[in-house]
C-alpha cells in the first residue's frame, strides 16, 4: 500500500484541501499535522505585523535624528544671527554716542561763540549811544535779554551810522555810510535790515518843531525841497540800491577766510573735517 502524497489526501473518504507536505521526522497523524499547520500559518500571519512595525520604528527613529540634527543647525544658525545683530547694534549705539557728544560740544563751543559776539556788539552799542547823547540824541535801543546776537549786532550798527551822520539825515545821507557799513561787515546786517531799523529809529525821534516865530517879509522863492519828514525804509532801501549800484567796486568786501571746520555725513556716520594748515587761499582739512 502506497502513502497518499499530498495532492490526494482523504480524510474518511472525502477529499480534502490541499496540505504543504510533511517532513518524514515529523507526526504522519492527520489531526496533529492539521493543527501544526495552522499554528504556523498563524506565526507567519502574526510576524509580518512586527516586521512592518520594526521598519515604522526604524523609519521613525531615523526621521526622530534628522528632526534633532536640523534643530541644532536651526539653533546654531540662530545664535550666530543674535550675536551679529547684538553686535551691530552695540557698534551703532557707541557710534550714535559718539556723535551726539561731538554735536553737544560744537553746540556748546557756538554758543559760548554767540554769547561773546554778543557781549562784544552790546559794548559797541554802548559806545556809539554814548556819542549820540553827547549830541543830543536818544540812544539805539538794546535788544531784549534772549534776543539772538544778530539782534545786538543789528542794533549796534544802527547806533555807529546815526553817530556817522547829521542828526537828521537824509536817505541820500545814509545811502553810503550803509553801504559801506555793510561791504565791511561780510557777516553782519543787511541792507534791508539797517534801512527798517534806521527808519523805525527816525519816526520814534523825529525832528523837533519849536514855536510858531512871527511872520517875517515875504523872500524870493526857493527851490522845492524835500518833504519834511524822515525817509521810509523803502526809500533808504532804494538810496542804498542805488549807490551799490554805482560804485560797485567802492563797497567791495575783503575775500572771506575758508571755515574753520565742517562736518559732513555719509554711509559710515558723521564726520568733522578741521582746519590743519595751508593759506587762506588753499586751505588743508584733516578729516576724522
Amino acid at each position: 500500500m502506497t502513502e497518499p502524497t499530498h495532492d490526494d489526501w482523504t480524510l474518511g473518504g472525502a477529499q480534502t484541501t490541499r496540505i504543504p507536505p510533511i517532513p518524514a521526522q515529523q507526526s504522519t497523524d492527520p489531526v496533529e499535522a492539521s493543527a501544526r499547520i495552522e499554528r504556523e500559518m498563524r506565526d507567519s500571519a502574526s510576524a509580518l505585523p512586527r516586521a512592518a512595525r520594526r521598519e515604522a520604528v526604524t523609519a521613525a527613529s531615523s526621521r526622530s535624528w534628522r528632526i534633532a540634527i536640523f534643530g541644532v543647525v536651526l539653533a546654531v544658525v540662530v545664535s550666530v544671527s543674535v550675536a551679529v545683530a547684538a553686535l551691530l547694534f552695540a557698534q551703532g549705539a557707541a557710534s550714535r554716542v559718539a556723535d551726539e557728544r561731538v554735536a553737544r560740544v560744537a553746540s556748546e563751543q557756538q554758543a559760548q561763540a554767540d554769547r561773546a559776539k554778543t557781549a562784544e556788539n552790546i559794548a559797541s552799542l554802548q559806545d556809539a549811544n554814548r556819542q549820540l547823547a553827547e549830541r543830543g540824541q536818544a540812544p539805539v535801543a538794546a535788544p531784549a535779554a534772549g534776543d539772538t546776537d544778530q539782534a545786538a549786532l543789528v542794533a549796534a550798527t544802527t547806533a555807529r551810522v546815526l553817530a556817522a551822520l547829521p542828526k537828521y539825515p537824509t536817505a541820500q545821507d545814509l545811502a553810503p555810510v550803509i553801504a559801506s557799513v555793510v561791504a565791511s561787515q561780510p557777516i553782519g546786517p543787511t541792507t534791508a535790515q539797517l534801512s527798517t531799523a534806521i527808519a523805525d529809529y527816525a519816526r520814534a525821534n523825529p525832528a523837533p518843531q519849536g514855536e510858531r516865530g512871527p511872520t517875517g517879509d515875504q523872500g524870493p522863492k526857493g527851490d522845492t525841497g524835500d518833504a519834511g519828514r524822515p525817509p521810509t525804509a523803502e526809500e533808504i532801501q532804494t538810496a542804498v540800491d542805488a549807490e551799490l549800484a554805482a560804485n560797485p567796486e567802492k563797497y567791495r568786501g575783503p575775500a572771506g577766510k575758508p571755515p574753520a571746520s565742517w562736518t559732513y555725513t555719509d554711509l559710515l556716520g558723521s564726520h568733522t573735517c578741521t582746519r590743519a594748515g595751508g593759506s587762506d587761499d588753499a586751505a588743508t582739512y584733516t578729516c576724522d
